[in-house]
């Protein structure tokens, strides 16, 4: 951070450090002051990025070990604004610029800032110290507990709008978007249940109610967690595609780190869960890709993550076998090659943590394909 280490102090007897950890405990106020136009969702602050434009490709965490850490995943890798802890949000935003003239440079002006945000004054004794600490612990149980509040109330009203649906059987809408995609559910040998429809889905984007296929996401404890929605719309030849008038046709609402879109339990029938030692377990990001997978290979035990960073996220139960990520070729140097590079790398190091020792895998289309979906249909790159 602009030459510092954390072994620098100013004066007062805290290290970089130590202030970087303050603010990362307070993740969330200093997001709601330093990047008001941004939206907490899943244990996110999503915005553009640091020039604080709305949007979802600077991701702050809010909770956990990794709280405070955020990354832009539309920079490459080394780029400024890339990625870095809330101090060095602090740094790069430079709140105390257009107000009285800061002396040193945007490391120590960034200290400075954050003191007088964290309302530290120098020269304090270790009791103030601990005083201020705890209080920042304080206001983030207290958020802590609101969050939780409030996320139960969206997983309840997120489980409504998913069981109020029509099987996807029984949804002629969503049959004719998946057969337009090439998906085949007798080649398979069932359609998911996770999957339902419903023709009046409240879109905020649009401001008005549109047909939607509705995507239950479960956790590893088997729970609800979350509706994936993917908006649809009817061509004037009468086909149904993904929405082609949104900016974001497919939107998740509820809180989804590490949940599963079920798609083919295979030979299994078991919740996955309850699945036998030694099962493995292919993951893609979309809906699609992951069905076309299985239309392939209809014994294989296949999730949707809805993200490709949820890939990495996502929890397997302990007993699981291997762990194959359904791959796509996304262009070199890309964020979304950096991404599958990440949740590939994520996986390994929670199956070296667990002990589980399983591998962590990709499958890949073949080289002229993006995808398996693109695959399926002979749609080259």
């Amino acid at each position: 951070m602009g030459g510092a280490t954390s072994s620098d102090r100013f004066g007062d007897g805290l290290s970089v450090r130590e202030i970087a950890d303050m603010l990362n405990r307070d993740a969330l106020s200093l997001c709601r002051t330093l990047l008001p136009n941004g939206k907490e969702l899943a244990g996110y602050w999503n915005v553009g990025s640091v020039e604080g434009e709305p949007g979802n490709s600077l991701k702050v965490h809010l909770r956990g070990d990794r709280m405070g850490g955020w990354a832009d995943y539309s920079r490459s890798e080394g780029e400024r604004g890339g990625k870095g802890d809330m101090l060095k949000l602090v740094e790069l935003l430079r709140p105390w610029s257009g107000s009285e003239e800061v002396e040193g440079n945007d490391v120590a002006s960034a200290v400075r800032w954050a003191k007088q945000w964290l309302g530290i004054d120098a020269g304090l004794n270790p009791d103030q110290l601990k005083r201020i600490r705890d209080k920042a612990d304080d206001r983030r149980r207290k958020e802590e507990a609101r969050n939780l509040e409030k996320a139960e109330g969206t997983r309840r009203r997120a489980s409504a709008l998913w069981q109020s649906g029509t099987l996807l059987p029984a949804s002629p809408p969503a049959l004719a978007y998946f057969r337009g995609r090439g998906i085949d559910f007798a080649a398979i040998g069932r359609a998911p249940g996770a999957i339902r429809f419903r023709s009046d889905v409240w879109n905020s984007e649009k401001s008005r109610e549109m047909p939607a296929i509705l995507s239950a996401m479960i956790g590893a404890d088997g729970q609800f967690k979350a509706v994936h929605r993917t908006y649809i719309d009817r061509t004037s030849d009468g086909r149904w595609i993904k929405h082609p008038g949104l900016e974001e046709p497919k939107k998740t609402w509820g809180q989804f780190k590490g949940a599963h879109i079920p798609l083919n339990k295979g030979e299994c029938r078991k919740p996955l869960r309850d699945i036998p030692p030694g099962l493995t377990v292919e993951a893609s990001e979309g809906i699609e890709d992951g069905l076309s997978v299985a239309m392939a290979f209809p014994q294989l035990r296949i999730v949707a993550a809805a993200t490709l960073g949820n890939i990495g996220d996502m929890e397997l139960p302990p007993q699981a076998g291997d762990f194959t990520i359904i791959g796509q070729h996304d262009a070199p140097g890309s964020h979304a090659e950096a991404a599958l590079a990440d949740c590939l790398q994520r996986q390994q190091l929670r199956a070296r943590a667990d002990g589980s020792g399983r591998k962590v895998l990709i499958r890949w289309p073949d080289p002229e394909f993006k995808d398996f979906n693109d695959q399926l249909r002979g749609v080259a790159k």
